[in-house]
Parts: structure tokens; C-alpha cells; sequence
């Protein structure tokens, strides 16, 4: 079989929207260079589809043992893509502004306790 030109040896499919190839007779970057192609495995003929990942896009590519792996997932929609990324966004914000309240809450925890030993004296000037 070839995954668009290249030897597979096989494939798995870990989740709904990824998919793992075991490619042979190849390298990391030629594996890595059909990225943005439609992932489309043949027959050794190269004409008989045996079955075909539109949608997909190159997500990892890895030398294991004798061979060299290539991760695929499910592209997002438009849409899907930009809501996460908004999400993404925004809990950098958040993220931003409650490591602030944190260190004004202790900063604030630092002044309360200087001035409570600055109104109550130490133990010493208490004692004498």
C-alpha cells in the first residue's frame, strides 16, 4: 500500500478524529512534506484507493524502530477553529489577571502583618 506515494505498511485510527500511518522506505521530512495534501492510501498500483483521510492534516511525524510514524487529526472548521482560539484567548487574560490578584493578595497579606507588629510591638516591648 502508499499513503499518497509513500510505502504504508498500515494504519491505525487511536480516537474519531485522528489517525496513525507506519511508513516505510522513507524519511521524516519526505514523510512530513504531504501535509496539506488529501492523506489518500492505495494499492501498491497507485489507482485503487483503499481508503481515504480528506480533512486530515500532518500532526506529527517520528522515527519508531525500523519505521517512521505519521500522526494525522481532523482539520477544524472555520468556525470551531476560531472559538477555540478565542477561548484560548481569554483564559490567557484571565489567567494574566488572577496571577496579579494573587500577588496584590499577598502583597496585601505582607502590609497587614508589618502593620499589626508595627501597632502591637514585638513580644519584648510588650513584655517590658
Amino acid at each position: 500500500m502508499k499513503l499518497c506515494g509513500i510505502t504504508c505498511d498500515g494504519w491505525t485510527i487511536p480516537g474519531k478524529a485522528a489517525a496513525e500511518f507506519s511508513l516505510s522506505a522513507t524519511t521524516v521530512t519526505d514523510a512530513a512534506a504531504i501535509d496539506g495534501q488529501d492523506l489518500i492510501v492505495t494499492e501498491d498500483d497507485g489507482d485503487t484507493v483503499v481508503a481515504s483521510f480528506a480533512g486530515y492534516a500532518v500532526t506529527g511525524v517520528y522515527v519508531s524502530g525500523d519505521s517512521v510514524r505519521l500522526r494525522a487529526a481532523r482539520e477544524l472548521e472555520a468556525d470551531s477553529k476560531a472559538a477555540i482560539e478565542a477561548v484560548e484567548a481569554n483564559l490567557g487574560v484571565v489567567s494574566g489577571k488572577a496571577d496579579a490578584a494573587k500577588d496584590a493578595a499577598e502583597t496585601a497579606a505582607a502590609d497587614m502583618e508589618a502593620y499589626m507588629d508595627a501597632l502591637l510591638g514585638t513580644d519584648e516591648e510588650v513584655k517590658g
